[in-house]
């Protein structure tokens, strides 16, 4: 039986055996220089560490960053095998699977580094990594935000042993699984990384019932699937293949089902019928700060319940399995259009074929006049779209929209405007240009087949840094010609300052939520009056100045502000990291009770991320992002 006080007193105590975790190299003592006092970790004995790691079995590793294999003086350019292992890094530095499956692995890469120490870390070109430009002196690999130690967790009794250690030693934790992660949140300079990863069980229950404390509890069983911490949507949808089930996920094949996409809320291309990943999670298993293991869901330990499902990851406790609704199957009608960026559009083409014409730009020259054109379009049409249960992606130069309700003739018919659209561009495009203006439509007999079709097209940004910023458009942006004019010119706006706007639609439209208080989620309410969930980003290198890198943050604010003036709601998990008035811009109405439920569980705040709920800004686990 695993022993808090023992442990407790067995970490106090001095031990023989702990040469293998001694802090003996400069790259892992790196101190951001705001912190004027030594951090916990450079404190704790290499002693303590080895008692630690034979408590949770040896599953405790040092961790590395990245592309440290890169860098010298860790590298003998002479050295065979040391080429091999930087080849490896370079070949595979944008590729998501083997970054995901890192521990010090971060999708934006500015959360591997230090920003507010100028941009110290161990990144590669982002353009090219095989320039050595990046890699030798005077640049070196130093940690950065990656914790110099890891806990490959693999029970719930390494969960608490983490956390009797940090409150014992001070270490501050972080949370990792794939490190999809726009904010920084499972990432801290000094701290001790739970790594959850490798926790892939993954089980179908024909027939789920909530583990209830009474056997008689009136909950009719449902089809469900339960799912480890680390599972990633390309595994689950192929899990649900092989069962002829239907699980509502995300977009991008190496997100973790239930890790932070399903704690902030989770949404996706089929949330418009079928619901947002917390409309449709029954239950966790979770390990909270307090110690203790615990299951939530409707009928026992409600208030985490409620809070896991949108108050955001990283923050309540480490959540080692989730259990979520499995739907029959669905038949999936697809239509996507796309032109080449920046294409100039035919001669009268924006006057004849735009709907609403009020257009801000009417030279057919100007790289964003058909952009203006095909968002007018789907503007035109989002309410109707919406309510006939269409949900999709949209960018500048293409949109991606399905449908699991309609049948082949009915979609057809509910998109014949934007079909329309595409088909006279390609007959009116240059000769150049007529075939690279693509319209698609499509049925797929599930989810799974239409999802390995076209995901690798909406897969997130990865390997370069990143800043986001976001805001849910409410439905009244959409319902009349002025207001959807007024939107129009903000999307354009950001487009401009900040080309990469995508629009989501991806809200709840057709799915209610759960009107008991109790049993419902914690997203913001404003998810269920929005039409679309917006991004803008901008993107830096690895030589970017701290000036710059701020500069770079400021740019995505500012082409957000006109989306800003029609919505003060945004997606927590995708949003602006220096976003103002947080706490009711990502959850409304709902923090205060999540604040005290975050009280309730952590009341030594063992756990703290960024714009989290209960956040501490003055910690300095906080010490390497820069001032806003």
């Amino acid at each position: 039986m695993f022993s808090i006080a023992l442990l407790i007193l067995q970490l106090l105590v001095t031990f023989t055996r702990a040469s293998q975790f001694a802090f003996y190299e400069d790259e892992f003592v790196q101190t951001p220089l705001s912190i004027k006092s030594d951090p916990p970790i450079l404190t704790v004995t290499p002693l303590q560490w080895a008692k630690l790691n034979e408590t949770i079995h040896g599953r405790l590793h040092p961790n590395v960053p990245f592309a440290r294999d890169c860098f010298k003086p860790n590298v003998d350019p002479e050295d065979v095998a040391d080429n091999l292992k930087c080849k490896l890094v370079t070949d595979k530095y944008k590729d998501e699977q083997f970054r995901t499956a890192h521990p010090s692995g971060q999708i934006n890469t500015q959360w591997e580094t230090c920003q507010a120490d100028g941009f110290k870390g161990c990144l590669l070109d982002y353009y090219n990594p095989t320039n050595t430009d990046a890699t030798t002196l005077p640049r070196t690999c130093k940690m950065g935000s990656v914790s110099p130690f890891y806990i490959d967790v693999a029970t719930p009794e390494d969960v608490q042993a983490a956390f009797i250690f940090s409150r014992v030693t001070a270490v501050p934790l972080v949370i990792k699984n794939t490190g999809h992660d726009y904010k920084g949140k499972s990432t801290a300079p000094h701290s001790l990384e739970l790594w959850t990863h490798n926790l892939n069980d993954t089980t179908y229950h024909p027939s789920f019932k909530p583990t209830c404390p009474s056997p008689n509890s009136h909950i009719n069983p449902v089809s469900a699937v339960t799912l480890g911490a680390g599972v990633q949507w390309f595994k689950a949808y192929a899990f649900a293949e092989t069962h002829n089930i239907t699980l509502v996920g995300g977009a991008d094949r190496t997100v973790g089902a239930v890790g932070g996409w399903l704690q902030g809320g989770g949404h996706g291309a089929l949330t418009n019928t079928m619901g947002m990943g917390a409309d449709r999670v029954l239950e966790f298993s979770i390990v909270t700060p307090d110690g203790e293991i615990r299951i939530a869901n409707q009928c026992q330990n409600q208030d985490l319940f409620f809070a896991l499902r949108g108050g955001g990851g990283g923050t309540f406790g480490v959540v080692l399995s989730a259990t979520i609704l499995a739907s029959p199957p669905v038949t999936i009608q697809a239509v996507l259009v796309q032109f080449p960026l920046g294409m100039p559009a035919p001669q009268g083409f924006i006057e004849k074929y735009t709907p609403d014409f009020n257009a801000s730009i009417t030279d057919s020259a100007d790289p964003f006049a058909l952009t203006q054109s095909l968002w007018a379009v789907l503007l035109h049409h989002a309410k109707p779209w919406a309510e006939q249960g269409w949900g999709g992606y949209v960018t500048a130069n293409s949109a991606l929209y399905i449908n699991p309700v309609l049948d082949k003739d009915e979609a057809e018919k509910s998109t014949e405007s934007l079909v329309s659209w595409a088909k006279e561009l390609a007959k009116l495009a240059p000769s150049g240009e007529k075939a690279k203006v693509l319209t698609i439509q499509g049925e797929y007999d599930s989810w799974g087949h239409f999802f390995n079709t076209f995901a690798d097209g909406n897969s997130a940004d990865l390997g370069q840094p990143l800043a986001i910023t976001s805001r849910l458009v409410p439905t009244t942006s959409v319902e009349t010609p002025e207001a959807r004019n007024n939107l129009l010119a903000a999307l354009l706006h950001a487009e401009r300052l900040a080309p990469g706007v995508r629009f989501l639609v991806t809200t709840p439209y057709n799915f209610p939520s759960n009107p008991d208080t109790l049993h419902g989620p914690s997203t913001h309410p404003a998810w269920r009056k929005s039409i679309f969930h917006v991004t803008t980003v901008t993107t830096w290198n690895y030589n970017t100045t701290v000036d710059a890198i701020k500069s770079k943050y400021a740019d995505a604010k500012t082409a957000m502000e006109y989306v800003r003036e029609l919505s003060d709601a945004a997606y927590v998990n995708e949003s602006d990291v220096y976003e103002e008035d947080w706490e009711k811009v990502f959850w409304g109405s709902n923090y205060e009770r999540l604040l005290e439920v975050k009280h309730k569980y952590d009341p030594h705040q063992l756990l703290d991320c960024w714009q989290c709920v209960g956040w501490a800004p003055e910690s300095p686990r906080f010490s390497c992002y820069i001032d806003s």
